[in-house]
């Protein structure tokens, strides 16, 4: 004989909201890791190009590794992430020079590549935040 509350109603419930959360941390942390991965490319771009060096130097890690390589034309990613420690930058002798020093004449590309990169990532990161968790929630 059964005695006490029924909590298979509860259970159900508490089950469906956490898979529910890790859902939408999935989602945000998959939002992060793409537009990082575009404001990367966008700043391969934009470094200058002489002789490609410097934007074959770019290089994009994740969770200690990398998962993307500058190159001439752009970015090239190797993995899909979802980790959300993400760092970019340009290993070249020169990056720093090329990057900071705005009075350098770039044919093609431009000083402050990676500053001008991210700081263009920001509204739209935050928009593409927003619509991936609210589209998880739905879902």
């Amino acid at each position: 004989m059964k005695s006490g509350v029924d909590t298979s109603s509860f259970l159900a419930v508490q089950r469906a909201l956490q898979n529910k959360g890790e859902a939408v941390s999935r989602a945000a942390r998959r939002a992060w890791f793409d537009s990082c991965l575009l404001a990367f490319a966008d700043s391969v771009k934009r470094a200058p190009l002489d002789e490609g060096d410097l934007r074959e130097s770019g290089y994009m890690t994740s969770a200690g590794r990398v998962v993307a390589r500058g190159e001439i034309e752009g970015a090239k990613a190797f993995v899909k992430g979802l980790a959300t420690d993400v760092s970019i930058g340009f290993t070249a002798d020169h990056a720093i020079a090329q990057h900071e020093d705005t009075t350098l004449n770039h044919p093609e590309g431009e000083a402050k590549f990676l500053e001008n990169a991210v700081t263009k990532l920001g509204a739209a990161a935050q928009q593409t935040l927003q619509q991936a968790t609210e589209r998880a929630l739905r879902e």
